[in-house]
């Protein structure tokens, strides 16, 4: 457990009894304002907006009614959420929402009022997507710029979904212009974009990363940027089968590289050490943490000795541009309720948090930079920064300071001495212990079945009897033993009869204690589980 906790600056409880995974939290910024806002939203349904305003008027909740800016039921479980510019004709970003078998982008909207309370946020559905494919995961990037950036505009971004089946769908706004299936993709992995190399890294089923260039998927796929046929059958409101473009694109597409991770997969995020220099790539595996260059050549590795939950991957503006100190900077998440910011797989800081993270966000909030945002499994949001708080389970400090007097010490100790002594020499302070008693159960099982009328199912419409076994029971003791109690407990349907039995005073080893036990089925049930468990509660002459 870290030394440190991390100093809450802002929590709040999203939702009741609602459930969060990795994909439900993301922060960016719908305006030309820096700050960020936090976007939240719950396999529920409900997607919620939150500005921390860091004005607590209520300390026990530690956040404020107006920080909730916007909350709003999207009918359908949220798996991913993106923010950037998904609008062609927009300067702001929108906010990408995945569902299992849509994909849909809608526009922040701010109405201002007169006075702060007169504000008016929601969100309006810009355009959608439909899949006949359950959906996965989620990137974004500038697919098809060539690693150089779309001439058009340097702030395009579109979308690549990941299906359940290893199918990838790629959106370029309003149109759809490519659906290619991955090899050796039974069951979907993490995804990530390269922008560098304008390239797809993913990790398979067989636990490898594998990197396609996205020129190699278009071609292979069959498609230029989206056929004008499906398109113009959208236009028209036609529906068409994702099945059939994937099953028209026969020809098979090669990974660019592969590397074998031997581990399954969290995460994956990519990153620059060096402004205007290669990417880097971070896999997070159960155990181990990879780092690899877009070629995909190993930089280095860092082993576990915790169990990971999530991590982000964060480069400051110091470092991209200090050319001096590079680095990659990322955060990972544990289920020991820990946080650990390392670089280039060295621990630099560690400190404790309240719950268990999904997903880990560094955002600016009310212009300060760096803040963590945290949301644990049951909708627990937390910003927090880097402190020295101890944790509570830290060593209590000591406080009394009395003086001790040797010379009184000394005395007080050869007078205990003295009494010890004497109390050794006297013979009735000595405690003689006692052997305990050995209770032992023997059990003389006759194997003999019989049928009586008092061994029936409990059902009433069933009138036929049931075999029932007699079990003769004997209890001895090594000495005197009183109020003895026998118990049987048996497993349903079974039934013992009697089940409490009481012997007793069974003195020495000439007395026995004695039972007869009738075993049968009480319900027309298979039995699970023919195990009977004898139990002997007792007192013996000393305690009394």
């Amino acid at each position: 457990m870290s030394l440190f906790k991390a100093r809450e600056w802002w929590s709040c409880q999203v939702g009741s009894g609602e459930e969060f995974d990795y994909g439900c939290l993301k922060v960016g910024s719908f305006t030309e304002n820096p700050n960020h806002k936090i976007v939240a939203g719950s396999h529920q349904g409900i997607l919620r907006i939150f500005n921390p305003s860091g004005s607590h008027v209520d300390s026990m909740s530690n956040n404020n009614a107006s920080d909730l800016l916007l909350e709003k039921n999207l009918g359908m479980p949220i798996i991913q959420i993106e923010i950037g510019k998904f609008v062609s004709s927009s300067p702001v970003n929108q906010i990408a929402v995945l569902f299992s078998h849509k994909l849909s982008i809608y526009d922040y909207v701010e109405q201002a009022g007169v006075t702060e309370h007169g504000r008016q946020f929601d969100l309006e559905l810009n355009y959608e997507h439909n899949m006949n494919r359950p959906t996965f995961n989620m990137c974004k990037g500038q697919f098809g710029s060539g690693g150089r950036g779309n001439k058009e505009s340097s702030d395009c971004e579109y979308i690549c979904v990941q299906t359940l089946d290893g199918v990838l769908f790629v959106f370029e706004y309003e149109r759809q212009t490519m659906i290619k299936s991955l090899p050796h993709t039974y069951l979907p992995g993490p995804i990530c974009y390269l922008s560098r190399s304008d390239a797809i890294a993913t990790v398979s089923s067989n636990y490898h990363v594998e990197c396609y260039k996205y020129q190699a998927l278009a071609i292979a796929s069959g498609t230029d940027h989206g056929s004008s046929s499906n398109n113009d059958a959208r236009r028209k409101g036609l529906d068409i089968d994702p099945s059939l473009s994937v099953s028209q694109s026969s020809k098979k597409v090669l990974p660019e590289w592969s590397f074998n991770l031997g581990e399954c997969a969290l995460g994956i995020q990519t990153t620059q050490r060096i402004r205007n220099a290669s990417q880097t790539i971070l896999v997070l595996g159960e155990r181990n943490l990879f780092c690899l260059t877009d070629n995909g050549q190993l930089l280095f590795m860092s082993k576990f000795e915790y169990n990971p939950s999530t991590f982000i991957v964060y480069n400051s503006e110091v470092s991209q541009s200090d050319t001096s100190n590079p680095g990659v900077r990322y955060i990972i998440g544990t289920h020991s309720r820990t946080l650990f910011i390392a670089q280039d797989g060295h621990i630099r800081w560690a400190a404790h948090v309240d719950s268990v993270p999904v997903q880990i966000e560094v955002a600016t909030i009310q212009n300060i930079r760096g803040m963590i945002c945290t949301l644990s499994e049951t909708g627990l949001l937390q910003c927090c920064y880097l402190g020295t708080d101890p944790v509570s389970t830290s060593i209590p400090t000591i406080m009394s300071s009395t003086m001790i007097n040797i010379g009184e010490a000394e005395e007080q100790l050869t007078k205990l001495n003295k009494q010890i002594k004497q109390a050794m020499n006297d013979p009735t302070l000595v405690v003689k212990r006692k052997a305990n008693a050995q209770v032992t159960i023997q059990i003389d099982d006759t194997n003999q079945f019989s049928t009586t009328d008092e061994t029936r199912f409990q059902r009433h419409d069933v009138e036929s009897t049931v075999p029932s076994s007699r079990v003769n029971i004997r209890v001895k003791s090594s000495e005197a033993i009183q109020n003895t109690l026998l118990t049987v407990h048996v497993h349903t349907p079974l039934c013992a009869q009697p089940n409490e039995i009481r012997m007793g005073h069974i003195g020495g080893i000439s007395a026995i204690g004695t039972a007869s036990i009738v075993f049968w089925m009480r319900d027309d049930l298979t039995p699970w589980n023919l195990e009977a468990t004898f139990t002997v509660s007792y007192n013996t002459m000393s305690d009394s």
